[in-house]
C-alpha cells in the first residue's frame, strides 16, 4: 500500500479534523495511517474501550479474516501473525499466546465488534486515543509521519539531487526571474530581504517536490495523522526543515548577498556551496527595469560565463575564478 501526503490531502484532513458538532456527543471515528475507516455499524465505547466492526478493522490493517461460526471466533492473519478473538471472551490469542482484555468481542446489530486497541496492537500497530475529537488513531508498523524519510528513501533523494540541482539553476530560477522581472528588479535595487528569502523559498519548494516524488513511489507509508490541526503552511515548513536536515535545502546549496558590479549595476549574488555540481556563482542583475540572469558554470570542463535568455542559454568565452572577476565579467556584457 502506497500513500503520500499532498497539499490537497492535507487540507481535506484538516477540514475533517475541525468539523463542528452540536450538543450531541461526537461520534467515534477511526483512522488507519491517516485514512478514515467508514463502518456500517458505528464504533461504540464500552468500559472505556472502543469497539469496532471486526472485518473492517482487520482489513484496514492489511489482515485477512476468517469467521468460525461454530465457535463465534474471528481469526485474522497478517504475515506471520495470527490473531484469534471469540465473542463473549475476554482473551485475545496472538500466535497462540493469550492476552487478557478489559473488554472482549461483542455482537451488535448483527456485527461482531472487537476492541480496536487490542487487535491493532496485536498486529504491531501504534494506537492513540484523541479524547477531544473522540478518535482512534492507528499507525501501522513501519509507517512514518509525512515529513520524514526512511534511510532507503533518503538515499534515493540524495542520488537524485545533482539532476535536480542542475534543473533548478538552469530552468526553475530563470523561469521565476523572468515571470517576475519587475518585482525582482525592485527588490534587488532596494536590497530587499524578502527578495533574498523568496529565492530560497523557490529552491526549497523544488526540494520539497523532489522528496514528495520519492515518497510517492516508496513502499514506506508516510502518514498525516488526521487529528493534527495541519495547514498548508505547516506542511511546507516541515518539508523545508526536512530538506535542510538531509543537506539539500537552500541554505545548504548557496548563500546570497547584494553586490554591485564595478560599473554600479545592482546584483543579487548567489554563491553556490558545491562548485563540483557545475555552478560556482549565479548573478541576477537589475538592469533596465528588469533582470538578467548570469551563471558561472562548468561547460565541457571549462568555467564559462553564461547568460540564460528566453531564446536559450548564451555561453561566453569569458571565465572567472572568484566573485570579483565574475562581477567584472558581467559588466563587459
Amino acid at each position: 500500500m502506497k500513500k503520500i501526503i499532498s497539499v490537497i490531502l492535507a487540507i481535506s484532513i484538516m477540514i475533517s479534523g475541525i468539523c463542528v458538532f452540536g450538543a450531541e456527543e461526537k461520534a467515534v471515528t477511526v483512522y488507519v495511517d491517516g485514512v478514515k475507516i467508514n463502518f456500517d455499524v458505528d464504533p461504540v465505547i464500552d468500559n472505556g474501550r472502543t469497539l469496532v466492526p471486526m472485518r473492517y478493522i482487520f482489513e484496514a490493517l492489511g489482515a485477512t479474516v476468517e469467521w468460525r461460526g461454530e465457535t463465534s471466533t474471528a481469526v485474522a492473519k497478517k504475515g506471520e501473525d495470527t490473531i484469534e478473538i471469540t465473542v463473549g471472551s475476554n482473551i485475545l490469542y496472538k500466535n497462540g499466546s493469550p492476552t487478557q482484555l478489559d473488554v472482549g468481542a461483542k455482537l451488535l446489530n448483527g456485527r461482531t465488534l472487537v476492541p480496536a486497541r487490542a487487535v491493532s496492537e496485536g498486529m504491531g500497530c501504534d494506537v492513540k486515543w484523541d479524547a477531544d475529537a473522540r478518535r482512534v488513531i492507528i499507525r501501522s508498523k513501519g509507517s512514518l509521519v509525512f515529513a520524514q524519510l526512511s534511510p532507503e528513501d533518503e538515499a534515493i533523494v540524495k542520488a537524485n539531487y545533482p539532476k535536480a540541482y542542475e534543473r533548478i539553476i538552469f530552468e526553475t530560477f530563470y523561469d521565476s526571474f523572468e515571470e517576475s522581472g519587475e518585482e525582482y528588479f525592485k527588490g534587488i535595487s532596494e536590497k530587499s530581504d524578502e527578495t533574498r528569502a523568496f529565492v530560497n523559498y523557490v529552491w526549497d519548494l523544488e526540494m520539497m517536490n523532489e522528496i514528495l516524488k520519492v515518497q510517492e513511489e516508496s513502499e514506506t507509508i508516510y502518514v498525516v495523522n488526521a487529528y493534527e490541526k495541519i495547514t498548508e503552511e505547516v506542511i511546507v515548513d516541515a518539508y523545508i526543515t526536512l530538506a535542510a536536515k538531509i543537506g539539500i535545502g537552500s541554505r545548504n546549496a548557496f548563500s546570497s548577498s547584494y553586490e554591485k558590479t564595478p560599473k554600479g549595476k545592482d546584483v543579487l549574488l548567489l554563491t553556490m556551496k558545491d562548485a563540483s555540481l557545475g555552478c560556482s556563482y549565479i548573478g541576477v542583475v537589475a538592469a533596465d527595469n528588469n533582470v538578467r540572469y548570469f551563471l558561472l558554470a562548468d561547460i565541457d570542463g571549462k568555467n564559462e560565463l553564461c547568460e540564460i535568455k528566453s531564446t536559450g542559454m548564451m555561453t561566453y568565452t569569458k571565465s572567472a575564478k572568484d566573485e570579483k572577476s565574475f562581477l567584472s565579467a558581467i559588466d563587459k556584457l
